[in-house]
């Protein structure tokens, strides 16, 4: 009687087993999906931002993967944090010759 009532409880025991690991497996297919659905999204906007801002995508992908990476030793980020600004003043004293003197250049400003 004893030998009935283990067999009994252990197919009861892997028929619940069995049902968990459906309801498991379910639940995982639902996740996979919702994060393939959300990379999708991701891909989606970062093409869209490329595609409009792509010089400010640039940067952010590159200040991304500089925090990831962990840096760069203090010279290096000190000479290519120099290296920006000496371009974007030049970029902005361009613009300004451009401005004021029509694009000729001029003579005034004639070295940036």
């Amino acid at each position: 009687m004893e030998q009935t009532e283990s067999v009994q409880l252990g197919q009861t025991d892997s028929v619940q087993l069995r049902e968990h690991v459906h309801q498991a497996s379910a639940e995982a297919r639902a996740l996979v999906d919702s994060v393939s659905a959300v990379l999708n999204d991701l891909e989606a906007v970062a093409r869209d931002q490329l595609s409009n801002r792509f010089y400010a995508t640039v940067a952010a992908a590159f200040g991304v993967g500089y925090v990831l990476g962990g840096g760069l030793p203090l010279r290096t980020t000190g000479m290519l944090a120099n290296m920006g600004m000496q371009w974007a003043v030049r970029y902005a004293a361009r613009q300004v010759q451009e401005a004021a003197f029509g694009g000729n250049g001029g003579s005034q400003g004639a070295g940036i």
